[in-house]
């Protein structure tokens, strides 16, 4: 818990450094031992995080689809939604533009009510996205 939840003000300087994995907002604090999910969008979340789950939980399915619904993705065990605590038109919202932020190699299908992500390109590496998610900006003095 204490790696997910950001620190209260009342401990000493040693717990006063912010975990890293406060920064996703996925657990709050709310007193004494007891914690709860923040269910919803997660603007921190930066899409190349995002699309690694994503390949990733792709890869693992047996079925070798090339589409998954939007409700597969946010309510199965190990999928998007559950995984990073979003609603599911939050994923929606974030998935919508997944084409631009996954340089073509997945799109989104919305067709006859059935929203759903498409697989463009085969044998993804989910590790492509992870350079994208954490470029440190360069500073530079004209």
């Amino acid at each position: 818990m204490r790696s997910y939840a950001p620190r209260s003000n009342n401990e000493t300087a040693e717990d006063l450094v912010e975990p890293v994995l406060a920064e996703l907002g996925l657990i709050s604090h709310l007193k004494g031992n007891e914690y709860t999910f923040r269910i919803g969008p997660k603007r921190n979340l930066p899409d190349g995080v995002l699309l690694f789950a994503l390949s990733r939980y792709w890869n693992g399915l047996e079925s070798g689809a090339n589409t998954l619904s939007l409700d597969m993705l946010a309510f199965e065990r190990g999928a998007l939604g559950l995984v990073f605590k979003m609603d599911i038109d939050s994923l929606a919202e974030r998935l919508m533009n997944i084409e631009q932020s996954s340089q073509g190699a997945y799109g989104w299908s919305e067709t006859a009510g059935l929203k759903q992500i498409v697989r463009i390109q085969r044998n993804i590496d989910p590790f492509q996205f992870l350079g994208a998610a954490y470029v440190a900006p360069v500073n530079r003095r004209n």
